[in-house]
């Protein structure tokens, strides 16, 4: 994670509305609330379906009808959809009959939400024989008064194939993770004797200059995206050093398994040939220099005013010039309109001789997009968001790219990058965008900057893979941030990438959340 460039900072928030989609009635129990049961909550049905409940006090609950049958044992998740822009600070759920003395599920947070997403609670741990026919669930909607939230699709329903593949290796996670977490601490805290001091990228090689302090069985390794330097006892290519002070110059490309690779990607480290593998003698390091394709100018805000989630499909253009805005963000889900087949309205974009396809009319809408801001001279950063596999247009593309170890309750994933050919995908949609508007005529408009994913430090939510540390989150993060970062610079040379944080900067109360600070 010791790195040879600044990576800069964006305190943002980014609230997105999602498609939800309810499960089969054959597999699923509904729930509906009982309307005599409401304490203090003023309740409202604005449409068919949809039930509104405005907190009026520091309890506030309802309690739903009673089950008309007895409840399939599988039936252990609660899942609802729901709209709340102020989010709930906890949720509570209590089992009938005797609400008080029995145990409940606990939700920290519901998370603010101005769309509808869908939020599932597992409450196999808890329910024990509740189920029967005449049970009924509580529901406490948090502290605070005066919130309003809307919820529909409330059912109980089996545990979907996603979440029973994380059960079933959420033990075998955790032994991973834990072993992967006291590496990074090892690997952060150590003081290496050796160094690598600069990497230049051309065109077709890659210059690695740096400084052994023992020759004889130290070697110059590769560390492509999808390994764990701190883990790995064997490497794709280890050259040996031959003197003190070294530049080592390699190509930039080489096919690896069906792939024609770019070593861009890669950062480097130096390690100690021993019987069971190696053991690392310095940090590993990014490229410092890469040489870029457009020599573009250094452009910067004109002025202090902004505007968040912009495009020209929703109207209001006339606002950049009534409220002077000077810079933007645009927000930006690839995987909706990206594909592994080619097709009549597909764009094909070919990235290390593997071809790519992206929607023509998506496209269109952000070419639109960035040709007015570039006509306007606003200075843009997009933001680039994760989807779930449900949320593809392309199945596969999810496959290759939601993390394989994303928590159903998360709105985003982190993307994948545990694999070569999921990392040769993710770097073909950032080559694609990267490559489309940074062309010096603008044809198609200019994105400046890019922002990863949205506010990482509540990553449960916004940027899931599971419950991790926050090492390994942040390891898995910097991995996307680099990505990003040498790719768009290959095109521009002044491009930046940033982090994306909430403002819980020094403590949070919930446990899926990461403070900021420890993050940064």
């Amino acid at each position: 994670m010791k790195t040879s460039n600044p990576i800069l900072v964006l305190l943002t928030s980014l609230i997105i509305s999602l498609p939800c989609r309810a499960q089969d009635e054959d597999t699923s129990s509904p729930l509906n609330p009982d309307l005599e049961s409401m304490v203090a909550v003023d309740y409202e049905m604005p449409e068919e379906g949809i039930h509104q409940f405005n907190t009026l006090g520091q309890n506030p609950y309802f309690i739903t009808m009673p089950l008309e049958d007895q409840l399939p044992h599988d039936r252990v998740i609660l899942s609802f959809e729901y709209f709340c822009p102020l989010g709930l600070d906890h949720m509570q759920v209590y089992f009938s009959p005797a609400f008080e003395n029995q145990p409940a599920k606990l939700v920290r947070r519901i998370t603010p939400s101005e769309g509808w997403s869908t939020h599932s609670i597992d409450l196999g741990e808890v329910m024990g024989d509740w189920g029967r026919a005449g049970d009924r669930l509580r529901l406490d909607l948090g502290s605070r008064p005066g919130v309003s939230i809307q919820v529909r699709n409330i059912q109980l329903r089996p545990l979907s194939e996603r979440e029973k593949e994380l059960a079933a290796n959420r033990e075998k996670r955790k032994e991973q993770d834990a072993k992967l977490h006291a590496g990074l601490e090892k690997y952060l805290a150590a003081d290496f004797p050796s160094a690598l001091e600069k990497i230049i990228v051309t065109d077709q090689k890659i210059n690695i200059i740096g400084r052994s302090v023992s020759t004889p069985g130290t070697y110059l390794c590769e560390v492509p995206p999808d390994m764990d330097v701190t883990l790995e006892q064997e490497f794709e290519k280890a050259i040996a050093i031959k003197d003190a002070r070294f530049v080592i110059e390699q190509d930039r490309y080489e096919n690896r398994k069906g792939i024609r690779y770019d070593k861009l990607l890669s950062k480097w480290v130096l390690a100690e040939k021993q019987d069971d593998g190696y053991r690392l003698v310095s940090h590993a390091r990014y490229a410092d220099e890469i040489n870029s394709m457009y020599d573009l100018p250094d452009e910067k805000p004109a002025g202090k005013k902004g505007l968040g989630g912009f495009s020209t499909r929703r109207g209001h253009v006339e606002d950049l010039e009534d409220l002077d805005i000077t810079s933007a963000t645009v927000n930006i889900w690839f995987m909706r309109f990206m594909h592994t087949r080619p097709a009549e309205d597909r764009i094909r974009h070919d990235y290390n001789g593997t071809s790519y396809y992206f929607d023509k009319w998506a496209v269109e809408i952000f070419d639109s997009t960035f040709r007015t801001t570039s006509r306007r001279n606003i200075i843009v950063a997009a933001i680039l968001l994760v989807d779930k596999v449900e949320n593809c247009a392309d199945p596969e593309i999810g496959r290759l790219l939601q993390h394989p170890d994303m928590d159903p309750a998360g709105i985003y994933s982190m993307p994948n990058m545990t694999n070569p050919e999921s990392v040769n995908c993710y770097a073909a949609a950032l080559d694609f965008l990267a490559s489309r508007y940074s062309r010096p005529d603008e044809k198609y408009g200019r994105i400046h900057h890019w922002i990863m994913h949205n506010e990482v430090d509540a990553g449960w939510v916004w940027t899931n893979m599971g419950e991790k540390t926050d090492l390994v989150f942040m390891d898995a993060y910097v991995k996307s941030m680099r990505m990003c970062y040498n790719i768009a610079r290959k095109y521009n040379p002044h491009s930046e990438v940033f982090i994306t944080l909430t403002h819980y900067w020094a403590w949070t109360s919930d446990p899926h959340y990461y403070p900021s600070k420890d993050l940064m």
